[in-house]
């Protein structure tokens, strides 16, 4: 009875991964017109442009080639944290950080395939990329994920956890913006 419960629970398994999953609860999952959650372009970018595959081909260059942290220099990191350490590779190629002894700074940028689904609940920032979603996981920790590109398409998720009790969402945005200018 137990591997027959537990084969079913494989096949369900399969199954759900090879029709791309199940919907988020709250209703916002691809095909679905509810506003800030439906993973379409931002108002105000060109998805899809020359520009904008220029920049995900390039993102892409130095994740795979283990530079991020060229992307999270001290000028761009001390305009929000003025007396943070210099920017050091996380365990993955794609990964970097940084802290100043009190607040950590994470950036993670990764091409990906199929949709982006965002994180749950999200807030859309227009003006990052192709679309950009926000959520605030607690007061002072800003998760940012900024999507470039078509194909290929890249994710660039930003953390900027103060552990000081103030939103870190205006930094996080500032951060983002610059990290794209100096890649491009």
């Amino acid at each position: 009875m137990a591997r027959t419960l537990l084969a079913i629970l494989f096949a369900a398994t399969l199954a759900a991964c090879a029709t791309g999953g199940v919907a988020p609860a709250t209703g916002e999952g691809p095909g679905s017109s509810t506003g800030a959650g439906t993973g379409g372009p931002n108002p105000g970018t060109t998805a899809g442009t020359n520009d904008n595959q220029a920049l995900a081909a390039r993102l892409t260059e130095i994740s795979r080639d283990g530079n991020v942290c060229s992307l999270l220099t001290a000028d761009v990191v001390q305009t929000v944290m003025p007396s943070a350490k210099p920017a050091e590779p996380g365990p993955y190629p794609g990964e970097c950080g940084t802290d100043d002894g009190t607040g950590t700074i994470d950036l993670s940028v990764e091409s990906v395939l199929g949709s982006v689904d965002p994180p749950t609940p999200a807030e859309t920032v227009s003006g990052l990329g192709d679309v950009a979603y926000y959520q605030e996981q607690i007061v002072d920790d800003a998760y940012l994920v900024v999507v470039v590109g078509e194909d290929p398409k890249v994710e660039i998720i930003l953390e900027y956890a103060g552990n000081d009790g103030r939103s870190h969402r205006d930094d996080a945005i500032r951060l983002a913006k610059a990290i794209l200018a100096k890649a491009r």
